[in-house]
């Protein structure tokens, strides 16, 4: 005699549940709706679906004559249900009291993701979709409409999008801050945009280690047949874009930098010797000139340029050039 199959009770009971933590968003977001297309929706029967909805009419507080109260949890077209088969959520008091997110800060997400699908690889975009209509369909009202515009990348290298994406190598020549020109071969990982200015990083061949570079200072892009042969993720790559020895640039920065102000260094990986009256001096590897200036203007005054030579000149053309901008007429 075979035995008979038990049932878990306790695991249909999970699958009841969960579908019904399920179908309320869908009815707040799809009411009117037929049963038939619900239970399509969820690949559970009609009769299943007609159980989830009259569970949900009377879930809530009982009230003190113990028969239900009207606008307590949630409240459905009752008749629509019976007769026609219908499903109408009329009412959610519950699920519309909790902490939500306002347009305006579901506007500011769905820029911040916006930002991200033109930056991450193909294959991660559906992601970013699906978070995007959760963050709409969990705000109080509807997001404002923000739209990003990112700067566009060098027509020289906007192939490298494809190079990604196809886990292809480049060759191209680079300028460096020196204005030197050298020929690489990289696997490119990755591009980031930081303020207007677009950056890759990849495993660079002549430096045998991962390095960043400019966008607008590469030229002559071109795809190569050859494989990407490091099996570096890019997920794993730093958040700090100058993480030395990250960058390719190879400006060796020494500053002087009040005691207090260590703080502004947190992304440069900085090596700061200890303080002596109140100031410390950092080594720090900055990518180009550029950013030298934009970590100077942190704190005007206050961050000093001590080498190299060529820097501590263009720090101060750029701020004579600055105070005569600044000054009347």
């Amino acid at each position: 005699m075979s035995a008979k199959k038990q049932s878990n009770p306790r695991a249909q009971s999970v699958d009841v549940v969960a579908r019904m933590l399920a179908a309320v968003p869908y009815l707040i977001d799809n009411s009117p709706v037929t049963v038939e297309d619900a239970a399509a929706t969820f690949g559970i029967s009609k009769d299943d679906m007609r159980s989830i909805v009259r569970t949900l009419f009377v879930t809530g507080i009982p009230g003190e004559s113990g028969t239900g109260m009207p606008q307590d949890l949630f409240d459905f077209d009752y008749d629509l249900f019976v007769d026609d088969d219908i499903i109408d959520m009329t009412n959610h008091v519950g699920p519309a009291n909790t902490p939500r997110f306002s347009g305006r800060e579901a506007a500011a997400l769905i820029a911040g993701l916006q930002y991200m699908s033109d930056i991450v690889r193909d294959d991660d975009r559906p992601a970013i979709e699906a978070l995007t209509t959760k963050i709409k369909r969990g705000s109080t009202n509807a997001p404002e409409n923000i739209v990003v515009r990112m700067a566009p990348l060098s027509s020289d290298a906007t192939p490298l999008r494809d190079a990604i994406n196809d886990n292809k190598q480049v060759t191209f020549s680079y300028v460096n801050a020196q204005g030197l020109s050298e020929k690489r071969q990289v696997c490119p990982l990755r591009l980031d945009l930081v303020g207007n200015t677009w950056y890759m990083r990849g495993y660079c061949h002549l430096r045998d280690s991962l390095r960043t570079f400019r966008t607008d200072r590469m030229r002559h892009v071109e795809i190569l047949e050859a494989d990407r042969d490091h099996n570096i993720a890019p997920e794993s790559l730093p958040d700090t874009l100058f993480d030395v020895p990250a960058t390719d640039e190879g400006i060796a920065v020494v500053l002087e930098v009040p005691a207090s102000a260590v703080a502004l260094l947190a992304d440069y990986n900085a090596r700061v010797s200890p303080s002596s009256g109140g100031v410390v001096r950092a080594d720090i590897t900055m990518a180009h000139v550029e950013g030298l200036r934009r970590l100077v203007s942190l704190l005007p005054g206050g961050i000093r340029v001590v080498e190299p030579d060529f820097a501590v000149r263009d720090i101060a053309l750029w701020a004579q050039r600055s105070l005569k901008d600044c000054s009347p007429s």
